[in-house]
């Protein structure tokens, strides 16, 4: 009985240690694809150093800003050399070298964030 007592207790840490690792591993992938870690540090350099507008990812081009006016964004892409052509709606579009990106402007918040959207953007930079 005492054997089949131990063997329980050994079973019961390891499920506990699976139960850790699923969980941490559950985590990182969530904090991955909501772009938890960037939007956080993007805040910090709002509130902190006092940026007017904060570049969160270029990779995902992701912006994030505290103010509803889009002049800032202008400014930022205009400064990547993306040009300004219209707005629709919450959707911002610029150009750069026959390239087009819409950037929708989604409000968390205190903040709008602003990200490009659609898959298509991303394929043809990696071609």
């Amino acid at each position: 009985m005492s054997e089949e007592l131990s063997r329980f207790k050994r079973n019961k840490e390891k499920f506990k240690l699976a139960g850790i690792m699923i969980s941490l591993t559950i985590l990182v992938v969530v904090y991955y694809e909501t772009k938890m870690l960037d939007l956080l540090l993007g805040i910090f350099k709002l509130e902190c150093l006092k940026e007017k507008i904060s570049t969160v990812s270029l990779k995902s081009f992701m912006f994030i800003t505290k103010d509803s006016d889009t002049e800032n964004l202008i400014e930022k892409m205009n400064s990547l050399g993306w040009k300004f052509n219209n707005n629709y709606g919450r959707g911002y579009l610029f150009s750069k070298n026959r390239e087009e990106v819409l950037l929708v402007r989604k409000h968390h918040l205190n903040y709008y964030i602003y990200e490009v959207q659609g898959k298509e953007f991303f394929q043809s930079r990696n071609q």
